[in-house]
């Protein structure tokens, strides 16, 4: 973000400050778009299906593009009511022209509940069966002894295998090295 390279392999300006950056990075880990390995930065399935799909779409294609964002930085800095007003007139009719949909969101779904094979859903705290109005009690943690699950370990534990290796701990503190797995 902050030395973006071009198609061309041609250095443009950066995206933002470190603020506006840092600001950024942190929405789209809340969201579950990215998420962070020691001082890696991946993207998720959700983060995958939002791209894939936008991407599709010939109008939000060069709306995501690197260069168009460069681009309006410069705008912005050059001049931020003509900016302003220009976004304002470009928004709305590039959403007009999208032709998004979103019912084959079900490939990148997290999985099925495997006590009703409803739909699971993501909470603040844990994940939890969509048919829990019709008294379904299924529920995953998104923290167990201290791991943290997501949402590709959701998806494996929800298809029958086992997540990568965990850092845990014990009630005592102890740390110790597992897979999680359904029983």
């Amino acid at each position: 973000m902050e030395n973006p390279i071009n198609t061309e392999g041609k250095k443009i300006t950066g995206l933002g400050t470190p603020a506006t950056r840092a600001s950024i990075i942190s929405s789209l880990l809340k969201r579950d778009y990215i998420y962070k390995a020691k001082k890696n930065i991946g993207i998720t399935d959700k983060g995958k299906f939002i791209i894939t799909t936008c991407l599709k779409d010939s109008n939000l294609t060069d709306f995501m593009s690197i260069e168009t964002t460069t681009l309006w930085e410069q705008k912005l800095s050059d001049n931020p009511v003509d900016f302003l007003q220009s976004i304002k007139q470009f928004l709305p009719n590039c959403i007009k022209a999208t032709s998004i949909k979103v019912e084959n969101y079900k490939e990148f779904s997290l999985g099925f509940c495997p006590v009703c094979k409803k739909e699971i859903r993501k909470g603040e705290k844990n994940y939890y069966c969509s048919g829990y109005k019709e008294g379904c009690t299924f529920s995953i943690w998104k923290s167990i002894c201290g791991a943290k699950l997501s949402d590709t370990d959701i998806s494996k534990l929800l298809s029958g295998k086992t997540t990568g290796i965990k850092k845990m701990k014990k009630k005592d503190g102890k740390e110790f090295s597992a897979k999680i797995t359904f029983g």
